[in-house]
């Protein structure tokens, strides 16, 4: 994980400094994430502890990873851009984002309540009693719904602010 973060802010500083025609720094993120997915399935296999080592923690998260995204986001930022379009990032960030809830939120209760969808879990099981794969189908309450797409909603501000070069 400590590489990942290494990497990415490498990455970072070597496209500011070389300005890429194509590409944007969360597409190499991606990518070299991607190829460090890869090579380290290719090089441990696929174990039991693998499974444990890769958990979501939410400490680790807010605790080791954050902190840098945002100290980095925060540094290169240009201030006078921002706070000049201050109130108009404020009203459009929360315009967008409470139309973006109501769709989400509708669309998804209506696409999970009315097509009866399901998810086929391929890898994973640590039981072997269970067969592989698994067909499930996604049953969701309107609050897990409305929890799940409040999440993408908030999320979806931010990858776009994210990606304007102010």
């Amino acid at each position: 994980m400590l590489t990942l973060c290494i990497l990415f802010f490498v990455s970072e500083q070597l496209m500011h400094k070389y300005h890429p025609r194509v590409g944007h720094e969360t597409g190499v993120i991606i990518i070299l994430g991607f190829l460090f997915s890869i090579i380290y399935f290719f090089a441990h296999g696929e174990t039991a502890l693998e499974f444990e080592l890769f958990q979501f923690r939410p400490h680790v998260f807010f605790n080791l990873i954050l902190p840098p995204i945002v100290f980095n986001s925060g540094y290169n930022m240009r201030q006078k851009v921002f706070f000049a379009n201050l109130g108009n990032i404020a009203i459009t960030g929360i315009v967008v984002t409470l139309v973006n809830f109501v769709i989400y939120s509708v669309s998804t209760y209506y696409v999970i309540a009315k097509l009866n969808l399901t998810m086929t879990r391929f890898q994973g099981n640590l039981d072997p009693t269970i067969p592989v794969p698994e067909t499930l189908p996604i049953d969701m309450s309107f609050m897990q719904v409305l929890m799940f797409t409040s999440l993408m909603c908030s999320s979806d501000v931010v990858a776009a602010v994210s990606i304007i070069d102010f």
